[in-house]
């Protein structure tokens, strides 16, 4: 994860995006990303938890055959 300005940008081997941080304090920050893909709905969110050294990474694809919900959780470290 790289914070620039008002973004999380994310780039690995799980994926990668930009994601508009909605909230943002001492503790951390969560940032979002929504998107269609034809007539699918997309929904991302990472919780960046300073104290905790951990991050949350939640994906929701609804489509007309199911919806799906993908979590990932790991731990980080924060370097200014």
């Amino acid at each position: 994860f790289y914070i620039i300005n008002d973004k999380v940008v994310m780039s690995g081997a799980a994926g990668n995006g930009e994601y508009k941080i909605i909230k943002k304090n001492i503790r951390g920050l969560l940032a979002i990303n929504s998107s269609f893909i034809g007539k699918d709905f997309g929904l991302e969110t990472i919780l960046l938890d300073k104290k905790e050294k951990l991050f949350i990474y939640k994906m929701y694809i609804n489509s007309k055959e199911k919806d799906n919900i993908v979590e990932v959780k790991g731990f980080c470290d924060f370097t200014n």
